[in-house]
């Protein structure tokens, strides 16, 4: 998996029910935001699929997402190809400077 800078640029969309998975700009981001408060980040490759997203939240259901935030790595080889969660991975994913909803 490689970084996700978002080079390829980086789209808030608000109050959406979820990311899109594939079909993205390549090598761009998308801010997830919702009642302005960022929810999920998601970060698409080369070829405009899903590598990774991070959960800024519990989805309400806090035993199975016990940390907050939380990532989720894709692997298209697998059904589904978004993997389960695990730690944030600071090193390829750094934090989101607080953006605000504007």
């Amino acid at each position: 998996m490689g970084m996700c800078k978002g080079s390829g640029g980086i789209k808030r969309v608000y109050d959406w029910d979820s990311l899109p998975e594939e079909g993205q700009e390549p090598n761009s981001r998308m801010d997830l935001f919702k009642n302005g408060e960022l929810v999920e980040s998601r970060c698409f490759g080369p070829d405009g699929r899903a590598i990774h997203a991070r959960d800024y939240r519990d989805h309400g259901n806090p035993k199975r997402h016990p940390e907050v935030p939380h990532d989720h790595r894709y692997d298209w080889s697998k059904k589904p190809p978004r993997q389960p969660w695990e730690s944030p991975d600071y090193k390829n994913f750094p934090p989101i400077p607080n953006l605000g909803a504007n």
